[in-house]
């Protein structure tokens, strides 16, 4: 019987890294089935020795092909390595980036994005695209019921570049059946996250005595799931979701909290005194003050259950490993 291969683009980044050790150490997925590709921009490249360190151990094959350019090759590496799934983490992803250069993320979240389902489409791949809550915009938990078919509404050129990613994935099923799910999650945290993004910035900025910058009153409310949670998500929906669908992966609901009740209960892990560490900074164009989502579908169509009562839990997990591998 034929065994799956699956290409992780992305695999070199924070979420698809993360997916790549998930397949190997929790799944015990064959190593020689895993195949990762990244061109390796500036957020890859964050500890880059340690996760080429950790593919050569397990001999997963790495490429550093660009889904965007090197489109070609890849087809080739497809036929080659006897490809069956694509999981697409790869993608521009940080929204103040996306506000000095937005033509960027049209070409790589949306071009490239479609370079893919093509070939996709030719080959009869199964392609699951990860996605991102930011494409419903703001939203109050206290009125709006922000399931699969909640109002799309973006408000900077990233989650605008990655609702024409999603909307892109269902027209293919729709117009060629290609075998394609959509994913839409919550703000990740956790082990490899460039330090970038907020919660491993604040991490690292107290570690190394800088104070943490905070936009506007920091009572923007984010809802927060650990990185392995998310993914195990991913692979239930690889497994058993419905083609043509979109499902919202979503943590428990007493993970909606503002930014500034993280940075608190951050600084108060690491046992410091918040008024020395915060700095409050000029809000960013266009901040969307909640993201929330509703993720019963995901239950109902591939029986995936959330861990309840963790969330404090696994920020001190992550909260560790950047004491740990900052001082290696």
């Amino acid at each position: 019987m034929n065994e799956n291969k699956y290409l992780i683009t992305g695999g070199l980044g924070f979420i698809g890294f993360n997916f790549i050790q998930y397949l190997v150490e929790d799944i015990k997925i064959n190593p020689n089935n895993i195949v990762c590709l990244d061109c390796i921009t500036y957020a890859a490249k964050y500890m880059l020795d340690k996760k080429i360190n950790y593919l050569n151990k397990y001999n997963i094959y790495f490429y550093t092909y660009d889904f965007v350019k090197d489109i070609g090759v890849i087809e080739n590496l497809i036929k080659k390595d006897n490809i069956t799934h694509i999981i697409h983490f790869g993608a521009e992803s940080h929204v103040d980036n996306s506000l000095n250069n937005p033509n960027l993320f049209t070409e790589v979240n949306v071009i490239g994005t479609q370079n893919l389902l093509n070939l996709a489409k030719k080959y009869n791949l199964r392609f699951h695209q990860i996605g991102t809550d930011e494409v419903y915009g703001s939203v109050d938990p206290e009125k709006d019921i922000v399931d699969e078919t909640f109002k799309l509404n973006p408000s900077s050129p990233y989650s605008a570049s990655k609702t024409a990613a999603d909307l892109m994935c269902v027209a293919y099923y729709k117009s060629f059946g290609t075998k394609v799910t959509v994913s839409r999650c919550s703000n990740n945290f956790g082990p490899w996250q460039h330090p970038e993004k907020m919660l491993p910035k604040m991490i690292t900025n107290v570690l190394q005595e800088k104070k943490i910058p905070v936009y506007g009153n920091g009572m923007q409310r984010r809802f927060w799931i650990y990185v392995k949670e998310h993914n195990e998500a991913v692979w239930k929906i690889l497994n058993n979701g419905k083609y043509g669908e979109i499902y919202n992966i979503a943590p428990e609901t007493n993970n909606l909290i503002t930014n500034i009740e993280l940075i608190n209960r951050t600084l108060n892990i690491l046992g410091k005194n918040p008024a020395d560490y915060i700095e409050y900074v000029k809000d960013r164009p266009g901040h969307d003050l909640c993201y929330y989502l509703i993720g019963t579908k995901i239950f109902n169509d591939c029986g995936h259950k959330y861990s309840v009562g963790k969330f404090n839990e696994q920020l001190k997990e992550t909260i560790e490993w950047y004491k740990i591998y900052l001082k290696n």
